[in-house]
């Protein structure tokens, strides 16, 4: 996709849980070997997989697995399995900050947090986790039917990470422990 001049490849992403990363960076690795010449590399988690480079490396950081697995009421056997897999998870968070050239985040909280991977959260950047207003702007759009989606009407967890519209009008959601078709 082109955004400004700027051309910004996106990898897919399979929400196999517990072995997302891997197949993550299967695709990554794949990608990085048929196309060379980056400027950048601009991860973003929860969870890429670390791949070190000889270019700048940036990463932001939406939520750290740690502290999200605390956060979670339900106690799912996914959500337990989750739980387990946070200490494995919290070292490939680690590597991916060590190789990282600068580091963002979407809010004070989260910049906060990253104190347990030894990050001063004054060396990170709060970029905000930003909407664009021109499309959701609710005092705008009065006829919008406004729907929560939980575990109590269908999804698989209250996390989302991802939302995509298929081109059939489809909304996917990708969540912590996989992909459900909410619209």
């Amino acid at each position: 996709e082109d955004y400004n001049g700027i051309t910004v490849y996106k990898v897919p992403f399979i929400p196999v849980y517990p072995f997302h990363v891997q197949f993550h960076g299967i695709f990554l690795k794949n990608f990085l070997k048929l196309n060379n010449g980056f400027d950048v590399m601009h991860y973003h988690t929860p969870l890429p997989p670390p791949i070190k480079m000889d270019i700048p490396i940036m990463t932001t950081v939406h939520t750290l697995v740690k502290p999200e697995c605390r956060s979670v009421e339900d106690k799912s056997s996914r959500s337990l399995a989750a739980s387990m897999q946070s200490n494995v998870s919290y070292l490939i968070e680690r590597e991916l900050f060590e190789m990282s050239d600068r580091i963002t985040c979407v809010s004070t909280s989260v910049a906060e947090e990253l104190k347990d991977h030894g990050i001063d959260p004054a060396d990170v950047d709060v970029i905000g986790n930003g909407v664009d207003e021109t499309l959701f702007c609710m005092e705008k759009k009065k006829d919008w039917m406004v729907r929560s989606f939980n575990t109590s009407n269908g999804m698989p967890d209250n996390n989302t990470s991802k939302l995509i519209l298929d081109k059939n009008g489809h909304v996917w959601a990708g969540t912590t422990v996989g992909i459900v078709r909410i619209i």
